[in-house]
């Protein structure tokens, strides 16, 4: 009979995502039905100071034979690698595999002991297994579940970092207190559109309780979620002091969405932590099922010249399936198999695979006191123009007075929704016909004898440029054009209502505007042309 085993896989030296995928190429030709949990980026425990963050993750797995069989298979594996045959298990290494689970026996033999003796007070450890192993099971020599361990852990962690200097010892002096509950207060208000005011039905809503929110102390994890007793969601210093708003609200609807499963999805307790009911979820929220421990933020990637995958795991199917296609016999037949293993295991289908870009959430400018006219008519021109939307929203921010003093205050910016591939054009055009204006504008100044810094002459020189670029577009663009893009535009408009479920309509007064200001931007703005996107080294060129 088969047995079933779990593998931890680590390592800090070279390629390590590679050298996983080697290592696990090489477990199949023993191992079946394997399941591979995400990777952990974590610090090093018990090494030298200095020593390079390790990647880890882990695998399940079914074989046949002793253990003492995968062992050897495993050290072999390892040799291969690149790892020394005498080695310590406290220095830099290129692979480290290591049995963690053999069925449900206990083993205690001179040179292999399992369960590893060190995986229930490792993070690192526990964690890539509740990926791929159900949190209500109970493991070898153990009285909690899967769940219950990391849940301590997470919380023993907490306790340790508070003990120790914070690197956010800013914190604890004004105004990070009041900005903390400031941002505590708008994720309430978050959690509450979500649950009350979204895709979820009345009954469900009443089923769900309102978690704990609060911040703390983490290098290896933007965000999680603990299930009652807890029932609180917890977000990251560092995501929420380092990162843009937007950004962190990516992160916690994420971590909704593992709350709403833990409630209204009681089926799902035998599902992977990010199974086919947490995807399915994370679709009706507006949420982004890959914002998760090693998430790569919006604003880290959204500028990048190269294209991000909005969802790694559709992309890595979509390249083995690409791979099944091209390669030889035996390639083929192994790239379709694990293709259909991950899609079987994240209840990915073929709807998800033809979905060649997914809707994203970013911000455009900073958090200000009040938008003036020219951004709200920046706003309007992406909107019509590059198949994007946009919502004013009150973020919590700390801002910087004339005499430098900070404060927490309650500011607004704009956010804008599209796919990728549309918010990564849009905000390129948008910084490029800044940095134009800002160009004229002080050409103007130099040539009017004015100061550059009257801030209402500027607004409605910039509000010139725009409306005259907008119009000359719009002049521009075939009626027939116009209607395919209005036809299109109804997948953005279900996530948009979906991410934003209660929008307010505002309604502004008219201003006084400086005819020569606003008359010399709407020439400027005639003039400026938008040309086809054309890829260089320093990046694509669209202005002219």
């Amino acid at each position: 009979m088969p047995h079933h085993v779990a593998i931890a896989l680590g390592g800090n030296l070279g390629n390590t995502e590679v050298l996983f995928d080697k290592a696990i190429a090489m477990l199949a030709y023993n191992l079946r039905d394997i399941r591979r949990a995400r990777i952990y980026t974590t610090e090093p425990v018990d090494c030298v100071p200095g020593t390079p963050d390790f990647k880890n993750t882990a695998i399940i797995a079914t074989f046949n034979g002793t253990p003492q069989t995968l062992l050897k298979i495993c050290q072999n594996i390892e040799k291969l690698l690149g790892r020394p045959e005498i080695h310590s298990s406290h220095e830099s290494r290129t692979i480290d595999l290591d049995i963690l689970l053999f069925d449900n026996q206990q083993i205690s033999l001179p040179n292999l002991i399992i369960p590893h003796p060190r995986m229930f007070q490792r993070l690192f450890v526990l964690l890539p297994l509740l990926d791929i192993l159900p949190g209500k099971m109970i493991l070898p020599g153990q009285t909690r579940s899967l769940q219950e361990l990391v849940n301590n852990l997470l919380q023993t962690n907490q306790k340790e970092e508070k003990s120790q200097p914070s690197e956010y010892a800013r914190l604890f002096a004004p105004p990070w207190p009041e900005f903390l509950s400031m941002a505590n207060e708008k994720l309430q208000g978050e959690w509450e559109s979500i649950v009350h005011y979204g895709n979820l039905r009345r009954h469900e809503a009443q089923k769900v309780p309102k978690p704990g929110i609060e911040f703390a102390e983490s290098k290896t994890k933007h965000g999680w979620y603990s299930p009652p007793p807890l029932n609180k969601i917890t977000i990251s210093y560092e995501l929420l002091l380092e990162h843009p708003w937007y950004a962190v609200l990516d992160v916690f609807y994420h971590e909704v969405a593992h709350q709403l499963v833990h409630f209204l999805c009681p089926e799902a307790s035998d599902e992977t932590s990010h199974g086919k009911a947490f995807r399915e979820m994370c679709r009706r929220i507006g949420a982004n099922p890959s914002a998760g421990d090693s998430y790569q933020t919006l604003d880290s990637w959204i500028g990048q010249e190269q294209d991000a995958s909005g969802d790694p795991i559709i992309e890595r199917v979509r390249k083995l399936l690409v791979m099944a296609e091209k390669g030889d016999e035996h390639e083929a037949e192994v790239a379709l198999s694990k293709a259909v293993e991950i899609m079987a295991k994240y209840g990915i289908s073929e709807e998800h695979l033809n979905q060649k870009e997914q809707y994203v959430t970013v911000a455009l400018g900073e958090p200000k006191h009040s938008i003036q006219l020219d951004e709200r008519m920046m706003a309007h021109f992406l909107r019509e123009m590059f198949s994007v939307t946009s919502i004013m929203v009150n973020v919590p921010a700390v801002t910087t007075d004339r005499y430098g003093h900070k404060t927490a205050s309650d500011c607004r910016q704009f956010f804008m929704c599209g796919t990728t591939r549309n918010v990564k054009i849009a905000q390129y055009v948008r910084d490029s016909v800044l940095s134009h204006i800002e160009l004229e504008w002080g050409k103007f100044c130099q040539k009017n004898s004015i100061s550059p810094t009257l801030v209402r002459r500027k607004r409605d020189f910039a509000y010139g440029v725009i409306s005259a670029l907008l119009k000359k577009m719009q002049g521009n663009i075939e009626k027939e054009t116009q209607a395919l893009i209005v036809a299109g535009s109804q997948e953005l408009n279900d996530y948009y209502t979906t991410r934003f479920p209660r929008i307010h309509i505002v309604s502004h007064s008219g201003v006084t505007m400086d005819p020569n200001a606003f008359e010399a931007g709407k020439k400027i703005g005639s003039d400026l042309t938008i040309n086809p996107g054309i890829e260089k080294p320093e990046g694509p060129k669209l202005l002219s």
